[in-house]
């Protein structure tokens, strides 16, 4: 007897392996699969960047393994330790937002126009879908992902601020891959 396993679909995939590859493995494939079923969901329901990313990481915060909380108290640990405080840590993440925001609304703006093209055209959410991952699969390049990074470090806090946060999230995030470090 054979049993079918759930695979996810290779446009799919790709896009799970290119995160891994560019950012980070701290999230499973299985968590970035339900990642990535949320963020499409989301974009066919035009929701707004900021809506996706509360509901991004509400679904990695609500699927943690034990293992990924502690290595997250650890990071948490460090950011406390190394800024004073946790708020003291946080007082930069609008700045982070801001600049997240300015890189990927763009891109997001360019797969809502095709999703309103594809469906004028009566295409599906099938076809939607894939045409998204597609995009993404595009989109996602080292060379972007490090330009990202690097907007986030120059434009978002301090050198010494930056050293700080590589330290407590280098181990999770590839800064040392876009020499970030």
């Amino acid at each position: 007897m054979l049993v079918a396993n759930a695979v996810n679909p290779p446009y799919k995939q790709k896009t799970i392996n290119k995160i891994k590859a560019y950012l980070s493995v701290f999230i499973t494939d299985t968590q970035l699969s339900t990642v990535c079923d949320k963020a499409v969901a989301d974009v066919l329901a035009l929701k707004n960047t900021s809506v996706m990313a509360t509901n991004a990481m509400n679904v990695v915060m609500n699927s943690l393994t034990f293992s990924q909380m502690m290595s997250g108290l650890s990071i948490i640990t460090c950011i406390t330790n190394s800024f004073g405080s946790l708020s003291n840590a946080m007082t930069f993440l609008p700045a982070v937002t801001t600049v997240a925001s300015n890189n990927l609304t763009p891109f997001l703006n360019q797969v809502l126009a095709k999703n309103a093209q594809m469906a004028a055209n009566g295409k599906g959410v099938t076809a939607q879908t894939e045409s998204m991952y597609m995009m993404m699969n595009q989109f996602a390049t080292v060379t972007r992902v490090g330009t990202i990074l690097q907007r986030v470090k120059s434009n978002s806090m301090t050198p010494g601020n930056w050293t700080l946060f590589n330290k407590c999230l280098g181990t999770v995030i590839f800064f040392s891959r876009y020499n970030l470090v």
